[in-house]
């Protein structure tokens, strides 16, 4: 539900965002529409991820400079609360993923450039600064109370690994074109629309401020994810606002120039429409995301009966889909080490450990076998953890400590 909330607010942000930067009323609800439509954006509303906040957080950013940017004076009054507004997303957009707030800050310090507008520089610095002051505390009190493990994973793990690519297999630079060649619908259509109204010079100067800020932010997004060794479907969610930018104004300036000027515009049903049809589409006996994998109820029940309160614990890898047994149980799973990571531990005996038997056969040999579901194996320690003989040497010596 929180998750859904902050959806919730990037439309908000969006239209009013448009808006604001001149695009006119007509632009700015189209690209509420479009993007509340955008099946990808829509998908990650549900999902078990961090990046529709980051995608809130940078919005808001991206809003409140837009703000301060159309203020009057610099160091005014409504320039200064604008300002803090954007220092407050810099700081909350640092402690949901590191560093990746620089990108919108680059990207609108192009913007401001390109304008010639020094209130907009002026906000972007300054919030840089305030946001660094408000994520320190956190920051300093994570690296104090977990030491090396909570540095090396914040500064190497989720972030040098990541540009790397040391967390999945490697994937074409074009990825991320392809992704939105085949799942940006029918919103394609829109974006070849827009095209189609500039070759024929359809799109009105009043559109400049918020085309240059959406070509800028989804190309150089586009650019910097591509060159990148991670590329998760999920990277690319702050895109879309600004993608919608584009489709937003193909569906303005497509209708008959009288329908426009007439103001008796079919789109001020469009809410209520889309309102009932989001209503229907939930009573709707469809299944419109991927079943959870089976096996989870079942491992999910047997810790409820057997092991009630008990933690799971798992070998480190990314095959655990550790967020299975936190959104069935409430708890995560504890992960094993030795680890690079930092943060894996022993368990203790009597714990219930869960693996891959496909993968991991070696673990069966480490306490008796509880419940087998699917891939998975639980077992029941008999005594103090140790690494069976040729473990070790089925994993990636990157991932372990020697």
């Amino acid at each position: 539900m929180p998750v859904i909330v902050a959806g919730i607010f990037c439309v908000l942000l969006t239209v009013d965002l448009v808006r604001r930067l001149g695009a006119g009323r007509r632009v700015a609800m189209f690209t509420g529409i479009v993007l509340a439509s955008t099946l990808e954006f829509f998908r990650y509303t549900h999902a078990f991820s961090l990046d529709i906040w980051l995608t809130m957080w940078m919005l808001l950013l991206a809003w409140s400079t837009v703000r301060a940017s159309n203020t009057e004076r610099i160091f005014a009054g409504d320039w200064w609360r604008w300002t803090v507004v954007a220092g407050i997303a810099t700081g909350c957009a640092l402690m949901t993923k590191p560093f990746m707030v620089l990108m919108p800050i680059v990207i609108l310090t192009l913007w401001g450039l390109l304008f010639r507008n020094p209130r907009a520089l002026t906000t972007l610095g300054i919030a840089l600064i305030t946001g660094i002051v408000l994520a320190a505390p956190w920051h300093i009190a994570m690296a104090l109370h977990w030491g090396d493990a909570f540095t090396r994973n914040y500064l190497i793990t989720e972030s040098v690994d990541r540009v790397r690519g040391r967390f999945e297999e490697p994937s074409p630079w074009y990825r991320y074109l392809r992704t939105l060649g085949k799942w940006y619908w029918p919103w394609m259509i829109g974006l070849a629309g827009f095209f189609w109204l500039l070759v024929r010079h359809r799109v009105p100067r009043t559109q400049l401020r918020a085309l240059t800020l959406a070509a800028l932010w989804a190309g150089i997004w586009l650019v910097a994810l591509s060159l990148v060794g991670d590329k998760r479907g999920r990277y690319i969610v702050p895109i879309y606002p600004f993608l919608s930018i584009f489709s937003a104004v193909f569906l303005a300036y497509a209708l008959p120039v009288k329908s426009r000027r007439s103001g008796r515009i079919p789109v001020l049903w469009l809410a209520p429409i889309m309102l009932a049809l989001g209503v229907l589409l939930t009573l709707l006996p469809v299944q419109w995301h991927k079943p959870i994998t089976k096996e989870w109820p079942t491992i999910t029940a047997w810790m409820d009966e057997h092991a009630p309160g008990q933690e799971l614990w798992t070998i480190e890898t990314h095959n655990s889909s550790g967020a299975h047994p936190y959104m069935l149980r409430g708890q995560t799973m504890r992960l094993i080490g030795p680890s690079r990571f930092g943060y894996g531990t022993q368990p203790p005996p009597n714990a219930i450990v869960l693996f891959r038997h496909g993968t991991y056969p070696h673990f069966a040999e480490l306490g008796e076998p509880v419940l087998e579901a699917g891939p998975f194996q639980l077992i029941r320690l008999h005594a103090d953890w140790y690494w069976p003989e040729g473990v070790l040497e089925l994993l990636s010596p990157d991932e372990w400590d020697e």
